[in-house]
């Protein structure tokens, strides 16, 4: 879990995504005792969920449009995510093919 080593002190990490029963996970212990790190989880919405926050964005309660902050072509796609991943302004780009 290399969150736990990029986290910094009194940080905590979400692990979401579902994962098969049984599935286990190691901790280094120093890690959370030294680091006073928390681990949580988190449960994804059901599809109702889904349905409503769709129906939300169509009846227009929601704006999504200013989530979208920058629009490129597909044939631009390995500069959007050098974009993403050096980026703290950039929230989503949409890929136009």
């Amino acid at each position: 879990m290399d969150a736990l080593s990029l986290v910094k002190n009194g940080g905590r990490v979400l692990e979401f995504g579902g994962a098969p029963s049984g599935t286990t996970i190691e901790v280094e212990t120093e890690l959370l005792h030294y680091g006073e790190l928390t681990i949580m989880g988190s449960f994804h919405a059901a599809p109702s969920d889904f349905e409503r926050a769709l129906q939300m964005i169509v009846d227009r309660q929601i704006d999504v449009k200013p989530l979208i902050t920058r629009r490129m072509r597909l044939d631009d796609i390995a500069e959007a995510f050098e974009i993403l991943s050096t980026s703290k302004g950039e929230l989503k780009i949409a890929i136009i093919p």
